[in-house]
């Protein structure tokens, strides 16, 4: 990407890519001078700009975000995406009112939007509303019972509403996936520098499909049978993956080859 950028220094994209990896690996400082560079060799790419405010987002610059996000609004005011953004930026700033208003209106336009749900359900909650933000969080943890996120705010409404019974579930699985998902950061660096460690993908692959998310764990259960095809670990971990999804017959396939690899150990 440096040559690219080196030998094309007027095209925004190698600015564009370079961002996202440098957003993807968590460096969010670095992924806003490489997307602030794209914007400014391209004002009206609104992907380029949609990214941008999400690393700034993650980096608490509130007002920047907002700048960047009511832009991509005047252009697209019914962009689901902007407008669940721009919510989540005024929900971080405690502007609750305009932060409800501007998730429902996100809501109007794709009522199954999860992400919007989730930040209405954080906002009743912030706004001491309980009982409202467990409305918009059940089905949300029913959706994705595997985000931790959706798992701890539906927990804290249920203790605020006085059912702490009922929040001790959601709260114990979010004190799990904290200590799996941290010990997953270090197997990733494992992983890193030694490609062929089966087992550190193996176990990255089994936390993130229970924990975070089921697509990247399959991707690296995946990884895992390309170094070890007959591992019965990743096949009934994909297996339970395809069952999910309602794929009944690749589950079957690698339902088959775990037990299979079962009785041979």
């Amino acid at each position: 990407m440096e040559v690219w950028q080196k030998d094309y220094p007027k095209d925004p994209q190698p600015y564009f890519s370079r961002g996202l990896y440098e957003a993807h690996a968590g460096n969010h400082q670095e992924a806003i001078v490489e997307l602030s560079k794209g914007v400014e060799l391209a004002p009206r790419r609104d992907d380029i700009r949609r990214t941008l405010a999400k690393s700034l987002l993650a980096t608490q610059q509130f007002d920047e975000a907002e700048t960047q996000l009511r832009d991509l609004l005047r252009r697209q005011p019914r962009n689901v995406e902007s407008l669940t953004l721009l919510g989540s930026c005024l929900l971080e700033q405690a502007q609750l009112d305009e932060a409800r208003t501007t998730l429902a209106k996100a809501l109007e336009i794709d009522p199954t939007d999860r992400q919007a749900r989730l930040l209405i359900g954080r906002v009743e909650l912030k706004a001491g509303h309980p009982e409202l933000a467990i409305e918009w969080l059940e089905p949300v943890v029913k959706d994705r019972p595997y985000e931790f996120d959706a798992r701890f705010q539906f927990g804290t409404a249920l203790q605020q509403a006085g059912r702490g019974d009922e929040a001790v579930e959601h709260l114990q699985f979010v004190a799990a996936a904290q200590t799996a998902l941290a010990r997953v950061r270090n197997l990733m660096i494992d992983a890193r520098n030694d490609p062929d460690n089966a087992a550190a993908r193996l176990e990255i692959g089994l936390t993130l499909l229970k924990y975070e998310s089921p697509e990247a764990g399959a991707n690296w259960l995946r990884n895992v049978l390309e170094l070890d095809p007959d591992n019965s670990k990743a096949h009934a971990g994909l297996a339970d993956y395809y069952d999910q999804l309602g794929d009944h017959d690749r589950a079957v396939k690698h339902r088959e080859k775990a037990n299979l690899e079962t009785l041979r150990n």
